[in-house]
């Protein structure tokens, strides 16, 4: 009869085994429930986060476009010292005025000298770079400016004077071109309200060097 107690020992054994295997699944069962609830949470954190990300990229955009605006649409920052400082609106104005009534105006000045006043000049919707550039020896430059490229210097020349960022040598640079620039412009209209019959161009010099003997 050995063998019907060894039969009886193997069905225990097997049912226990199916009980541990039950146990088993009902606990795999549990835990991958539990797995699908995280993925889910997940899901939703990751669902917030991008639209936390677009919303920051749209204020991003917004903020770029609004540093992007011409400065005209901004409020002017009070005068940078220096020659030409004392340029106000109503000043302006005037020079604008003047140089859209000049056919043309000859500048003297460094290279260095026309390269800066190009490289701000160049913003305004008005400018356009010359071609005909006489270079000397010394290093400056003759250039023959149209009316309206001299209109846009005017125009950006005033504007850097009062650009919050623009430094002090910047700012000097600037209202210097400004000032002698609006000489020759002034000088042009006294000419003009004198009645001289003869046309004379317009000669506009940035350069202090004392003359030769």
């Amino acid at each position: 009869m050995g063998w019907k107690e060894d039969v009886q020992g193997l069905r225990e054994a097997i049912a226990q085994l199916g009980d541990r295997m039950g146990s088993g699944l009902t606990e795999l069962r549990e835990q991958n429930q539990e797995l699908r609830g995280l993925l889910g949470q997940a899901h939703a954190d990751l669902v917030t986060l991008r639209q936390e990300v677009e919303q920051t990229r749209d204020a991003v955009a917004a903020m770029r476009a609004e540093l992007a605006e011409p400065r005209s649409r901004q409020a002017p920052t009070r005068p940078a010292g220096g020659p030409g400082a004392e340029a106000g609106g109503p000043d302006r104005e005037k020079l604008l005025g003047l140089a859209a009534g000049v056919a043309r105006a000859e500048l003297v000045c460094h290279r260095d000298t026309w390269a800066f006043v190009v490289e701000r000049a160049s913003r305004g919707e008005h400018f356009r770079l010359p071609t005909d550039i006489s270079e000397q020896p010394d290093g400056t430059v003759e250039v023959d400016v149209s009316g309206r490229s001299l209109l846009a210097a005017v125009d950006e020349l005033w504007a850097v004077q009062r650009e919050p960022g623009a430094s002090v040598g910047t700012r000097q640079m600037a209202a210097l071109a400004y000032q002698r620039i609006g000489e020759a412009l002034r000088n042009t209209g006294q000419s003009a309200a004198g009645g001289a019959d003869e046309r004379h161009v317009v000669r506009i010099v940035i350069d202090d060097r004392p003359s030769g003997a």
